[in-house]
């Protein structure tokens, strides 16, 4: 099966396509077909699912030989999306070809993930030059812990967002000469475009109301609101039945100029201190913080994407959307839902008429309180726009 273009939106800044089937030979080939159906292509981000998830560098090392002329980056999902559906176990390839902008695609390799995205940290702050940018990221999610994404702060990139990848498949870059990189990290750069209005919508309804952290010391949290954190935990989840996955939800601290409903960002509970009340969770907290224990739900999770696509759409009125970038926990999709294409509908009930292409990941990267982080159980939504 060839790929077939979807739809050419916007005066034509982007389009998306998709190539399902197991052949990494067929779909390699139906990709390069896309791209070259794209007159002025200026790069390429391509995600791949099932089987083809497992042979990223097979497909990147095709269109590299294909000599395209503008960059490529290839990352694998647990599952891919475009604007048109959620392909969920099945072997598939959805790719974006973007007709704007200067992008630039690159890869890293070291010895550990921190290592690796310091070094794509050092080339983002080269690339980027001090200009207003998006980097959409991606990692192989294994040994890639919360921490891990800290040398992102200094590559003074405008927005960083993307995912951790499942498996062991490489992150693949293609460069503008054909040149193939490949390693535990890679971006793929966009400027000469208005950097991306992103929100994150974890999917969780919670148990309490937001109350500040009162006392934590690294990723240990001891102190909710002048309470024990332990106390606070079991307060919350009395009276659930069976046994939940309980969850974190932290937010920033409150301002006065805050909307209803603050950005958050999910973390597991990674162990118990019964003797200091404590909890450990993944990642840095900080006093003033405020937080929350919750559970996964669907309900509230269609309900909150509902409302931050709401507020993107009110947040780009008067802006011409050019395309967009989804990415979403495989915890999500149909293992949350029961149902393929709920947050697909969503996100197109808002945008009917942009190009979209994501994946379903094992961890997800968005602004948090300022900074780029790691979240879980989350949609993350990118949309790139241009002044009208």
């Amino acid at each position: 099966m060839y790929a077939l273009p979807l739809r050419s939106v916007v005066a034509g800044s982007a389009v998306s396509f998709v190539q399902r089937g197991a052949s990494s030979v067929r779909a390699a080939s139906g990709l390069v077909e896309g791209f070259r159906g794209v007159s002025q292509a200026s790069a390429g981000l391509v995600f791949l699912a099932g089987s083809l998830g497992e042979r990223v560098e097979e497909v990147a090392g095709a269109i590299a030989g294909a000599g395209l002329g503008f960059p490529v980056l290839v990352a694998s999902g647990a599952g891919v999306l475009t604007e048109r559906a959620e392909l969920e176990g099945e072997p598939a390839a959805v790719a974006l070809a973007l007709r704007t902008g200067k992008p630039e695609a690159i890869v890293t390799q070291a010895q550990n993930a921190g290592d690796a995205t310091s070094a794509l940290a050092t080339r983002l702050a080269a690339l980027g030059r001090g200009q207003a940018a998006t980097a959409l990221v991606f990692a192989k999610a294994d040994g890639f812990g919360v921490d891990a994404i800290e040398p992102l702060y200094a590559s003074r990139t405008a927005n960083i967002i993307g995912a951790g990848t499942p498996g062991s498949a490489p992150i693949a870059a293609v460069d503008r000469e054909g040149r193939l990189g490949l390693g535990m990290c890679g971006a793929l750069l966009v400027r000469g475009v208005t950097p991306a209005r992103v929100r994150s919508s974890p999917a969780c309804r919670l148990l309490m109301p937001l109350r500040p952290i009162t006392g934590a010391r690294g990723p240990l949290l001891t102190e909710i609101a002048g309470e024990p954190a332990l106390e606070v935990l079991q307060s919350a989840a009395r009276g659930l039945a069976g046994q939940p996955l309980i969850l974190a939800v932290i937010a920033p601290e409150t301002h006065e100029e805050e909307s209803a409903r603050p950005e958050f960002v999910v973390r597991g509970i990674q162990g118990v201190d019964p003797a200091r009340g404590a909890l450990a969770l993944g990642g840095e907290l900080k006093a003033g913080w405020r937080i929350a224990f919750a559970v996964r739900d669907a309900a509230a999770a269609r309900v909150d994407l509902e409302l931050c696509t709401r507020d993107l759409a009110r947040e780009a009125a008067g802006a011409a959307p050019l395309f967009g970038v989804y990415v979403s926990c495989a915890g999500r999709g149909s293992q949350l839902y029961e149902n393929p294409d709920v947050d697909l509908r969503v996100v197109r009930s808002r945008f009917p008429d942009v190009p979209f292409v994501g994946l379903h990941s094992a961890f997800e990267i968005a602004p948090f309180d300022g900074r780029a982080a790691v979240h879980f159980y989350t949609g993350v939504l990118g949309l790139f726009t241009a002044p009208s």
